[in-house]
């Protein structure tokens, strides 16, 4: 069994279920790390102890117990912490902890005070904790997403017992022992114990920072900041080990800021098997305002097991476009009247005035084209690599293909078998043809769950890196990672030539030298990732920041 545990609740990583195999003999170990020590005197009941961890705040030691024949382990506050404060405390908490009958909630059995000092007796568990469980099979996230997930519901069904009596706060996956290194049986340990310093005035850091919530470091603690820490385990478990925040090793300067100042990315960028429905509630789970996150942990267990039961669909995925053969990357735009344009309110004058038009059939492929659709495009035609396509960021496989001027991606385009989409086709795709909406998704302003934007990755990201960036119509990447090319001609006053009814506009116009660009980039400001934001290139240039996609008029 592991020894030398960082903190208190990590020296209960060795506790778990009864032995009741015969009390070993000598002073020997049983295996593992145990560490055998002399019998510490004034225990009549307990003998043979053997340390087994050591805590912040306790050590935990293996015992037998003469009465019931059996191991069990005994949780010791380090000598010289015997205060009142703390030990009236863990009374009450061992009270509590005894009310708790789940079958994910490690039960305390009873108070140890004697010779060898004052702590709580414990099951003996034999397995693993969370953390090291979570190390240990990093890479296999998709062959353990059923299991992850049920771990997910388990706890959530535990809290709801727990939070109507005590509130852990600190929680988190060296807390969680997994019996036979099972993840389906999960064990939460140290109901309440964490809290032995409550009366001292650091009591808002008496926390692990990595799974801490905000409100912890005022000194305030309720449910929610249980939940919190669940919401950490949960991207942790569900994303193979990574955390929303953090990227490193956590120093002081943590305590000030627990959850960054960047919003996380959503799980599903990680992994593809994780649905919408999971990603808005982990991502609600961490909210930096208690307010804004489930106000109790049976709310988080009902939207589990509802998520359990939706229906099970194949990961989105980009498909490589292939020259003659049939695609599925695509989606069909239906003919009819759409809208286009702002209200007289935006401040945009390129925007105005409101037209409402007339398109024709066509369809707008799902994510820009990528870096290895273009290289197959150079490979077959001998046309060199763009500038970046060999690039270790950008020209990454699953990245949008950058620095192609207006005729490169015209050129893919005619032997792709497809055109460029028109500004306005591009505006009513994006706007999934509804009249007014600010971005593909809605009316939010983007977040770094929906876009890259406003320099906050700095470069291009993977076209299906922000699944809660789709729209209406499964269109993605239509606002942020690169602007994309249009077929027409840039004209600033475009929208006051039109009139109502005209059908299939576009614009071309003997000056080419600057052409139509939409949807924004990962250096755009938020405005101009909105679907009606109209901006422009010179055709000639070749930027890092500006790709396309593909329209097909059948």
């Amino acid at each position: 069994m592991p020894t030398g545990p960082q903190s208190i609740d990590q020296a209960a990583d060795s506790v778990g279920r009864p032995e009741t195999s015969p009390r070993p003999n000598g002073r020997g170990s049983s295996g593992g790390s145990e560490t055998a020590t002399s019998e510490l005197p004034g225990s009549e009941r307990y003998v043979d102890w053997h340390l087994i961890g050591k805590g912040g705040f306790s050590h935990v030691y293996r015992v037998w117990d003469r009465e019931l024949e059996i191991n069990l382990a005994i949780k010791l506050l380090r000598q010289g912490d015997k205060n009142t404060g703390p030990v009236q405390k863990l009374r009450n908490e061992v009270l509590v902890s005894r009310a708790l009958r789940h079958p994910c909630i490690c039960p305390v059995h009873d108070i140890y005070e004697g010779n060898s000092g004052f702590g709580v007796v414990m099951d003996l568990l034999q397995g693993c904790d969370l953390k090291t469980w979570l190390q240990s099979h990093k890479d296999q996230v998709r062959d353990t997403y059923e299991e992850r997930f049920q771990l997910l519901i388990q706890l959530s069904d535990a809290l709801s017992l727990a939070h109507a009596r005590i509130v852990h706060r600190d929680l988190k996956p060296s807390n969680i022992f997994l019996r036979d290194n099972d993840i389906e049986h999960p064990l939460i340990l140290d109901f309440g114990l964490s809290a032995l310093d409550q009366d001292q005035t650091k009591l808002s850091r008496s926390g692990t920072p990595k799974y801490m919530a905000p409100e912890q470091l005022d000194g305030r603690a309720d449910a929610r900041s249980d939940l919190f820490a669940m919401g950490i385990i949960a991207y942790e478990v569900m994303t193979g080990g990574r955390h929303p925040h953090r990227t490193g090793k956590q120093d002081s300067a943590d305590l000030e800021n627990p959850t960054g100042d960047q919003e996380p990315t959503a799980p599903s960028t990680y992994c593809d098997l994780i649905t919408e429905s999971l990603d808005r509630l982990i991502l609600q789970l961490i909210r930096h305002d208690p307010a804004e996150r489930p106000q109790a942990a049976g709310e988080v267990h009902a939207a589990l097991l509802a998520i359990a039961r939706e229906p099970k669909a194949a990961p989105a995925k980009a498909t490589a476009i292939v020259a003659n053969s049939e695609n599925t990357n695509r989606v069909l735009i239906p003919g009819g009247f759409y809208h286009i344009g702002s209200q007289a309110s935006c401040r945009f004058d390129a925007e105005k005035p409101l037209r409402r038009i007339e398109l024709s059939d066509f369809h707008l492929s799902v994510y820009p084209v990528t870096n290895k659709e273009y290289r197959d495009y150079t490979q077959a035609t001998g046309r060199p690599l763009p500038p970046l396509g060999a690039d270790p960021v950008y020209g990454r496989d699953d990245h949008p293909v950058v620095m192609v001027s207006w005729q490169d991606a015209t050129d893919y385009a005619a032997w792709i078998g497809g055109r460029l989409p028109t500004e306005l086709e591009w505006e009513v795709a994006a706007k999934s043809g509804q009249k007014f909406v600010d971005y593909p998704w809605g009316g939010d302003q983007p977040t770094t769950q929906h876009a890259n934007h406003d320099n906050i990755v700095g470069t291009t990201t993977p076209v299906t890196a922000y699944p809660l960036g789709r729209n209406a119509l499964g269109l993605s990447e239509m606002a942020g990672n690169t602007w994309e090319w249009c077929l027409d001609s840039w004209n600033q006053h475009y929208y006051r030539s039109l009139s109502d009814g005209d059908q299939d506009p576009k614009f071309v116009s003997g000056n080419d030298e600057f052409k139509a660009i939409r949807g924004g980039s990962f250096e755009a400001f938020p405005n101009m990732c909105r679907c009606t934001f109209r901006h422009r290139a010179e055709g000639s240039e070749r930027r890092p920041d500006i790709g396309f996609r593909m329209a097909f008029d059948e």
